[in-house]
């Protein structure tokens, strides 16, 4: 699941330790043990996204001008 939202595999390992923590954490939140898994995976995509929207914009030359665009690891 990380590696399809960030297409880096050691990224993708890094999001999953951080989203452990994160279970690690807030295990004690959890109310119904049986959402446990919808409850990981949301976890992790919300991990996955905010390294997604701190990834460091690139600047790219189009025809004369700037645009920006996402800087890919892969």
């Amino acid at each position: 699941m990380a590696l399809g939202y960030l297409r880096d595999p050691v990224e993708a390992q890094d999001a999953v330790q951080d989203a452990f923590l994160v279970v690690v954490r807030h295990v004690g939140s959890l109310r119904a043990p049986e959402a446990f898994t919808p409850w990981l995976q949301r976890i992790v995509r919300n991990v996955c996204l905010a390294r997604l929207r701190r990834r460091t914009p690139a600047l790219v030359s189009v025809e004369g001008g700037l645009v920006y665009t996402t800087v890919s690891r892969a």
